[in-house]
């Protein structure tokens, strides 16, 4: 794999190119990247000393039927244009990549019946302060309810 990651164009951020570069690593470019990865902890560590809990999408959009094909041949249809499923990870890949705990909760359904959630978001071992957020949320406004047909 490394030899196939060492013959791509350095500009190639297509699906393949990210997938393949992110299949295999050299130790230097691991430490550059957890360099990286480290300073967005500590952005998150000064955000936290102010805020419990952070809400944000957990997901690009809203809920859409499910796509059966292979991870890598999902698409799903943005404002009439196809787009790659991996692309709805943004978010979630944000929170992750620091290694915050996120609780996910719904909000009630999309105009076509498809449910809506957004992420609880917090400080590192603060996964209690995401689950009860959570929890409070569902309480007030009726927790999840499958979609009808689902």
């Amino acid at each position: 794999m490394l030899e196939v990651v060492d013959g791509l164009d350095p500009d190639d951020t297509s699906r393949d190119a990210v997938a393949a570069r992110a299949a295999v690593m050299r130790h230097r470019e691991w430490i550059r990247t957890n360099t990286r990865r480290e300073k967005l902890r500590r952005a998150w560590a000064l955000f936290f000393e102010d805020w419990d809990i952070l809400v944000c999408p957990q997901m690009a959009t809203t809920a859409f039927p499910h796509d059966h094909r292979p991870f890598a041949k999902r698409t799903i249809d943005v404002d009439g244009v196809e787009q790659p499923y991996f692309q709805q990870l943004l978010w979630a890949g944000m929170v992750v990549n620091a290694y915050l705990p996120s609780t996910v909760f719904p909000t009630g359904p999309s105009n076509d019946g498809l449910p809506i959630g957004l992420q609880a978001v917090s400080a590192p071992y603060r996964d209690h302060r995401t689950i009860a957020f959570a929890g409070q949320i569902c309480r007030e406004i009726g927790g999840f309810a499958p979609p009808p047909g689902y």
